[in-house]
């Protein structure tokens, strides 16, 4: 069956009020335009296939349609399927801007923030040093903090931000909470060694406890300036007073060198722990960063 000039001009006019019509619809029902664009497709389609002769005539229905037995193509066909065509050509544009600007939204509120955070925090697991969570906003993680409080993770793809929510809100905090659980028991260790070594009555010197606090640095591998001072100090005045446990060590840094030797070769089951969380903390965020720099197309 072949067209004439007034069918292709229905299919063209049908095309222009298909794509009138779902943008329409779009523009007065933004949440539902979809809903109501696919109820009318579907009647769309279902009124041409209702159209489409089975056999070379449908004579019961052709004199309800038009009044006798005409050509199938006029005058309604071309008209219903150029809107059908244009309806979807409207739609299938539409999903892809909106696809589009999702993705522009989601590197710019979620991806380009957690790119510069992801490398502060990636320095503090590796040097040992505590993760802040303070209030929302001023801790080390405040990036996260701002998006979870917007609400706005669910623009991730499902496997991205389970693990994202994984890293934030499990793996960096039980580092954190392992990180404490192991210093502290650094520095007991030091202060039961100091004192093994001591004269009676050492339990209670509080330059021992002084000295002691090195060990809370150990995982660190980092003396703070002011806390250096003070341990020198102690280091000094309890050497001269002729505790066994220090007469082996030249300097404070030298014992230093040493605490941080035998937490590497031979750690105490809390550091061991932490070892482990290290290693999965250090996994995971190198797979969000990798996944979030080819997203943002940073190599």
């Amino acid at each position: 069956m072949s067209l004439s000039g007034v069918d292709y001009f229905c299919v063209i006019l049908g095309v222009v009020l298909g794509v009138g019509l779902t943008l329409t619809v779009k523009w007065v029902t933004r949440k539902w335009g979809r809903v109501v664009l696919f109820a009318l497709l579907v009647a769309a389609v279902a009124f041409v296939v209702a159209l489409i002769p089975w056999k070379t005539t449908i004579n019961w229905l052709y004199p309800i349609v038009y009044g006798a037995t005409q050509s199938l193509w006029y005058p309604y066909m071309p008209l219903v399927l150029g809107t059908v065509i244009g309806a979807g050509l409207a739609f299938l544009s539409q999903w892809h801007f909106r696809k589009c600007e999702r993705e522009e939204e989601r590197r710019k509120r979620i991806y380009a923030p957690l790119f510069d955070e992801l490398p502060k925090i990636k320095n503090l697991v590796e040097t040992c040093r505590s993760i802040s969570f303070a209030a929302p906003g001023h801790g080390d993680v405040k990036e996260y903090d701002r998006i979870k409080a917007r609400h706005i993770l669910y623009m991730v793809p499902k496997t991205l931000q389970t693990n994202i929510k994984q890293l934030y809100e499990d793996l960096l905090k039980q580092f954190d909470r392992q990180l404490n659980l192991a210093k502290d028991k650094l520095q007991e260790s030091m202060f039961k060694d100091l004192v093994a070594g001591g004269p009676a009555g050492a339990g209670t010197d509080s330059r021992a406890k002084d000295l002691a606090m090195m060990g809370r640095f150990v995982l660190s591998k980092d003396l703070p300036e002011d806390w250096k001072a003070k341990m020198e100090l102690a280091f000094a005045t309890l050497k001269t007073s002729n505790w066994k446990s220090l007469q082996n060590y030249a300097s404070l840094d030298k014992m230093f060198e040493d605490l941080i030797g035998r937490s590497d070769t031979n750690p105490i089951q809390e550091v061991a722990r932490l070892r482990t969380l290290q290693k999965d903390c250090l996994e995971l965020l190198g797979n969000i960063y990798n996944r979030i720099s080819k997203d943002l197309g940073v190599e």
